[in-house]
């Protein structure tokens, strides 16, 4: 992400972002993470709402309210918090 205030550690984790009751989960593979923020790779990142919660766990133990703050054609960036 652009501006990140901390360093980003590069990985290729799946998880899933999560908007509530009116948009399906959506999976995606977290490509970079930092204590503010992750880049996703994820289908249609067009479609996404701008606030929901990444899963970084598959059984949504490690989760973190998120907000899109970046599109590209293949993924998002996002801020938590």
């Amino acid at each position: 992400m652009a501006g990140a205030q901390f360093a980003r550690k590069s990985m290729q984790l799946p998880a899933k972002l999560v908007f509530g009751d009116d948009y399906p989960p959506q999976p995606c593979i977290m490509s970079e993470v930092s204590p503010d923020g992750a880049h996703l790779f994820v289908a249609n990142p067009s479609d996404l709402p701008e606030k929901g919660t990444l899963w970084m766990t598959a059984d949504g133990k490690v989760k973190r309210s998120c907000t899109v703050v970046t599109r590209t054609l293949t993924g998002v960036g996002v801020k938590f918090g």
